[in-house]
């Protein structure tokens, strides 16, 4: 599904990112349907520290409580 907020169309741009995820692989997969922003926010904290993406499912409940705390803390760890 693609959704823009400006109603533009971008077939092309679907289709791209499409091929990049199908040649994805060995990745942690979400397995509900509502901890997309917590992987969201683990996948792009270990990227920007060029960390492997070593994490899974049954991770999110302490990285959820890490984000919280750091939150309350006003601190990144």
């Amino acid at each position: 599904m693609y959704l823009d907020s400006l109603l533009g169309k971008n077939d092309s741009c679907l289709m791209a990112l499409l091929d990049y995820i199908d040649n994805e692989s060995d990745i942690p997969v979400q397995k509900n349907g509502y901890d997309c922003g917590v992987f969201t926010a683990v996948f792009a904290e270990h990227a920007s520290r060029g960390a492997e993406f070593i994490f899974s499912q049954q991770d999110m409940k302490y990285y959820r409580k890490k984000i919280m705390l750091e939150i309350l803390s006003n601190q990144i760890y």
